[in-house]
């Protein structure tokens, strides 16, 4: 039905028996047309005071018209009323009628608009979390997504999804594993740029300069600049991209990095390592100084895995692997010395 003045007609109590039918029809297509009912009927009875400023006999007419709609809706003047006051009567009803037509048009329009921009907006308020230096924080998202934050990091997320997409922001370091759900995609906003997935596992680094990195652990990804979607690039497993600011270029390669997760995992891998990579890799991870006194063993290569072990543990088990390397202590650093490979 998309008779609006026989809604009006209805809610006002002037239908026919014929239009009662009909609206009812109408009702009984969609049980939530009934509810559409109920707050159309509470807006027309919240308009009835505005309504009322611009006809002042109103409440007259309306019993005048109420007495003479026979069963069929024919509408009989009286006897007793002037000429000219039939047509007068007609004029306050039917703008009667149209005015709670306009109403209900203006009410439904409203209605649409809302749930139009209700399934595109987010359903809640956003939330942030800020991880301060050597903090790190886990997160879990209205949808089952889990994402860990890196050291001083600040990420941005509705308290609950909308229908059609899922969508957060991210300055600095995170890692994400995001649940799978192809009706509603995942967007990660981090400096000027868009990943988006349907379900998979991954990290992302956005940094001060602009430059942001993603790196593929499981699943796949499309990685774009914002406004050039078509230039993007899908990555999986094993693959990482680098957004190159100052050429605004998307550098795709292999995630050779074997530590790139460490922060993450607190898993250490050193593979034929030389060890001066090693002491940086070590630093960054823990957060201490650890310098190399002698550069005699700066190309010591190294082997070994370190699964979620202390610092301390991880130089002692160095010391008795490395021939001739000595840990020391000095004025809060760590040093390593020793006269060469062997």
């Amino acid at each position: 039905m998309n008779n609006w003045e026989l809604l009006a007609k209805y809610i006002s109590e002037e239908c026919t028996i014929a239009e009662v039918v009909q609206v009812h029809e109408w009702l009984k297509e969609n049980p939530e047309q009934e509810a559409f009912l109920d707050r159309a009927r509470q807006t027309w009875h919240m308009s009835a005071l505005d309504v009322e400023a611009f006809r002042p006999d109103l409440a007259a007419a309306r019993v005048k018209v109420n007495m003479r709609i026979s069963n069929n809706g024919s509408f009989t003047p009286s006897s007793t009323v002037t000429t000219s006051q039939p047509a007068q009567t007609t004029n306050h009803v039917f703008l009667f009628r149209r005015v709670a037509a306009a109403v209900l048009v203006g009410f439904f329009l409203s209605y649409l608009i809302y749930f139009f921009v209700a399934d595109f907006a987010p359903t809640d308020r956003m939330l942030t979390k800020v991880t301060r230096a050597g903090e790190k924080a886990e997160v879990i998202l209205a949808d089952g997504t889990h994402v860990w934050l890196n050291e001083k990091a600040s990420f941005k997320y509705p308290e609950e999804f909308n229908a059609k997409n899922r969508e957060v922001f991210l300055e600095g370091e995170a890692y994400f594993d995001v649940e799978r759900d192809e009706a509603s995609p995942f967007f990660i906003y981090a400096g000027n740029t868009i990943t988006q997935v349907l379900g998979t596992s991954f990290s992302v680094t956005s940094k001060k300069d602009g430059e942001v990195v993603v790196d593929v652990v499981e699943g796949s990804v499309l990685f774009y600049e914002e406004e050039s979607e078509e230039k993007g690039v899908v990555l999986i497993e094993g693959e990482q991209a680098v957004l190159k600011p100052e050429v605004s270029q998307i550098v795709k390669s292999k995630s050779a990095d074997p530590n790139r997760q460490t922060w993450h995992t607190g898993v250490l891998q050193f593979k034929n390592m030389p060890l001066a990579q090693v002491v940086d890799i070590l630093t960054d991870f823990y957060g201490q100084e650890i310098e190399i006194g002698d550069d005699a063993i700066k190309n010591c290569h190294y082997n070994a895995t370190f699964d979620n072990q202390t610092l301390e543990d991880v130089l002692e088990v160095m010391e008795l692997s490395i021939a001739g390397l000595e840990v020391k202590k000095e004025e809060g650093k760590i040093l390593l010395t020793g006269k060469g490979c062997f």
